[in-house]
């Protein structure tokens, strides 16, 4: 167990008293409002230096991507983004032109999206800029998603292509170097991403579909969230996972395979979700028809121990996933 999930499993001991049976271990805390809705509580926490670094992200960068890693949360239970909080805490290094500037887009995203901010803090930091919103949102009771909710049997899909925002990172820190339009298609993707709030939304309405997460760590580390809160196992077919064309090719040119940032890199905000397997095709189907894409069946939720299989073998991923702590 990494020293994360030791943190979280710590963190359940303690303080774990469910409200309706709901506890910790989801993208969002649940608290029913009434017999039929509920509010979706979640925060994210962005720090400089570990999420993203000054250097290379613009205020208005970093004030987008704030306000999506958050409304990721929201779209993966299902529900409808209403209200924030900004907690900003900044060194004495960063202007006064910076702190407007990134207010002033995040007043713009929050305002597109229909969000509003009602209150927050703002403090003095003697080392790094941090960034914590804490994202309020509503759903119907009936409609959430949960992780612990896949069954077996269940098809395993994600919702886009994965590994762009790690080819954007990888750019970033100069350990990549590249030029033209994947470069810029990656870089995008990880300076700011996009969250899939329309499609949480609908595949939430969805019967079939029984658990559902955001994918921010690594599906390599998501996925196993999921299975341990499931009590299941997955078999996970490599192959079948989509790869983001643009990273596929500057991950080849690097000498990096590119499952291996489709499996392991982070911060693709993709949905990870659980269907039954009688109601795949035609969810799919009606998904596909109203997004114009189709889901992306990767793999079978299992009793016992997850599989890993690529090429017809079993595989072993040369990168590991995004861990706060390691």
């Amino acid at each position: 167990m990494n020293h994360e999930s030791a943190l979280i499993a710590q963190l359940s001991q303690l303080f774990l008293q469910p409200v309706h049976g709901l506890g910790i271990g989801d993208d969002c805390a649940v608290v029913p409002l009434n017999q039929q809705q509920a509010w979706l509580l979640s925060t994210d926490a962005l720090v400089d230096g570990t999420h993203f670094c000054s250097n290379y992200i613009t205020p208005e960068q970093l004030a987008y991507k704030a306000v999506m890693v958050n409304v990721s949360d929201i779209a993966a239970m299902g529900g409808t983004p209403q209200s924030v909080l900004l907690t900003l805490g900044l060194p004495q290094a960063f202007s006064t032109e910076w702190v407007t500037r990134f207010l002033t887009a995040l007043a713009t995203v929050l305002q597109e999206l229909h969000i509003t901010l009602i209150g927050g803090d703002t403090v003095g930091s003697e080392q790094a800029l941090f960034i914590n919103l804490t994202i309020i949102g509503t759903t119907l009771l009936a409609q959430i998603k949960y992780r612990h909710s896949a069954k077996a049997g269940d098809i395993l899909a994600v919702t886009k292509p994965l590994g762009g925002s790690y080819a954007g990172l990888q750019l970033l820190l100069k350990n990549w170097r590249a030029e033209g339009t994947d470069a810029e298609s990656c870089l995008q993707q990880h300076l700011m991403p996009q969250a899939q709030l329309a499609e949480g939304q609908w595949l939430a309405r969805q019967a079939g579909v029984h658990a559902m997460m955001d994918l921010s760590d690594g599906l390599s580390a998501d996925l196993s969230k999921l299975s341990a809160a499931s009590k299941l196992g997955a078999e996970l077919v490599l192959d079948a996972i989509p790869i983001d064309p643009a990273a596929a090719r500057l991950a080849a040119a690097h000498q990096t395979r590119p499952i291996d940032i489709a499996y392991s890199g982070g911060e693709d905000y993709a949905l990870l979700l659980t269907i039954a397997a009688e109601d795949f095709a035609t969810i799919n189907t009606a998904y596909q028809a109203h997004f114009n894409k189709a889901l992306w069946p990767i793999g079978t939720m299992i009793e016992g121990l997850s599989k890993l299989t690529f090429d017809g073998q079993a595989f072993e991923s040369q990168l590991a996933g995004f861990q706060h702590f390691d």
